[in-house]
């Protein structure tokens, strides 16, 4: 393995544009650089396209427009340009720790088994103020049948392998 692969980070957005740009500088201040920033636009009609303009000058933001066919369809348009070894999500109204990649990636060479590395979620109030973390127990192992009974993967802490 490559020994800094490159991380696709996807954000499907939709008529979120007072947030996007909380979420856009998370990503690119991460300690680990080697990553692209795939915004997928799903039809917003607010402001969104002027507010990531300043974004655009970073040569790692890609950002595409679609009519509006609903998060899961603008996640996989994000998937499908994706050029990196691994995948992480954000929703546009969340942030991440600048170390969180850099924590995350180093995981993945401990063994071929492993898919997906994930994180608990630390809550914040509007004034970006920590309120707590969430409550999920940290799984191990297979995860399938875990997560029938219950899902403790915070989907935006998930990198998965492409």
């Amino acid at each position: 393995m490559s020994e800094n692969p490159l991380v696709s980070v996807v954000i499907a957005t939709y008529n979120m544009a007072q947030h996007l740009p909380s979420a856009v500088q998370s990503i690119l201040a991460q300690t680990y650089e080697n990553i692209e920033l795939l915004i997928i636009d799903d039809g917003s009609s607010d402001n969104t396209q002027y507010i990531l303009e300043p974004f655009l000058k970073d040569s790692r933001v890609i950002y595409r427009q679609q009519e509006n066919k609903g998060q899961a369809a603008a996640k996989n348009h994000g998937v499908l340009e994706a050029k990196g070894k691994y995948i992480a999500f954000l929703d546009a109204d969340d942030m991440w720790a600048p170390e969180k990649l850099e924590l995350q990636i180093p995981v993945f060479s401990k063994s071929k088994a492993i898919g997906i590395v994930y994180a608990k979620v630390m809550c914040i109030n509007e004034s970006g103020e920590h309120i707590g973390i969430a409550s999920n127990n940290m799984l191990r192992g297979r995860l399938s049948s875990q997560l029938f009974v219950r899902n403790n993967i915070g989907f935006g802490t998930s990198v998965v392998k492409k």
